[in-house]
């Protein structure tokens, strides 16, 4: 069936959002160029957003045989005003989560020792034009990258007590 070809975690844009206790498992994409994700959202470059939490998540287990590395957990911003400022994401909190990029074939888990690089999630937490942002106390592991932020990101953002494991 089409299900198994594209499956999206969670997708959220808006004010005052909160996901807790939510378990995410065995999403992604064969085909190429589609790239849904664990949890993922954007404002749609209509303003900033404000107030958006994530706490005790669980994002694991991509379904194998990806097109691409599928985000893990990824939010941003986007966008910007007539006058060329960007806009926000403002006061997000992402903590006590638990991600694990390990792929998985059905209910079978990839060896990540076989194929250690292909067979894994690519971030674990990706934030774009945040402002004013907390991660904190996450355990990230069999990611390509642990943490990415680009270049708007430079406003505020407090990255503490996160632990890395097996990322590339």
């Amino acid at each position: 069936t089409t299900s198994a070809w594209v499956r999206t975690g969670v997708t959220l844009a808006g004010n005052n959002l909160q996901l807790r206790r939510l378990r995410v498992k065995g999403f992604g994409s064969r085909i190429a160029g589609r790239e849904p994700g664990g949890m993922n959202g954007h404002n749609a470059g209509m303003g900033n957003l404000y107030n958006f939490h994530i706490e005790d998540c669980e994002v694991v287990a991509p379904q194998k045989l990806n097109q691409y590395y599928p985000l893990m957990i990824g939010y941003e911003g986007g966008g910007e005003d007539l006058d060329g400022n960007p806009y926000y994401m403002i006061n997000v909190v992402i903590r006590n989560n638990y991600v694990n990029g390990l792929m998985y074939n059905g209910n079978v888990p990839i060896n990540p020792f076989t194929n250690s690089f292909y067979e894994r999630g690519t971030h674990g937490i990706c934030l774009g034009a945040t402002e004013n942002s907390l991660i904190e106390d996450n355990l990230i592991e069999h990611v390509l990258s642990g943490y990415y932020n680009d270049t708007y990101d430079l406003n505020d953002v407090l990255v503490r007590n996160n632990h890395f494991r097996d990322v590339i």
